[in-house]
């Protein structure tokens, strides 16, 4: 049997990441690591890499996201450039909220970013909003109706 394991996102601040996911979706941390060595080196095809990790789990223990922080080293390279949503590849991941706008004013208030208000799907089934977490990572965030 397959199962969807974890969505992994590379951060610039673990703490700040963490706290965004936790506060806003009730992720709770699961376990935290600092990685490296040979395991690391081969499996991410570098040398001299290193990494803390944080595995957090939504309340189902269904969704999981791993936060990466690579300690910067001469083969470091960031990708500056955030994907849209219609680009090629993987750009979003959604995350199924309870009252989209209480959660969208308390997020605003806090001067998170949002591409727009929540609006209705076309189908009339969700409640949708677009914003950006603390790395400019898009999050769909869906309130079914």
């Amino acid at each position: 049997m397959n199962k969807f394991r974890h969505v992994g996102i590379v951060v610039k601040n673990l703490d700040k990441s963490h706290k965004f996911y936790e506060k806003y979706f009730n992720f709770k941390i699961e376990r935290k690591m600092n990685e490296g060595g040979k395991f690391l080196e081969n499996l991410l095809g570098t040398k001299k890499i290193k990494a803390k990790t944080i595995k957090m789990s939504d309340a189902s223990k269904e969704v999981c996201l791993e936060l990466l922080y690579f300690y910067k080293n001469k083969n470091f390279r960031q990708n500056k450039q955030i994907p849209n949503v219609w680009d090629f590849g993987p750009t979003h991941f959604a995350i199924t909220v309870k009252n989209l706008d209480r959660k969208y004013l308390l997020m605003r208030k806090n001067k998170i970013q949002f591409i727009h208000q929540p609006i209705i799907s076309v189908d009339g089934k969700a409640k949708v909003a677009f914003c950006k977490d603390p790395d400019g990572i898009l999050l769909e965030l869906v309130e079914l109706l």
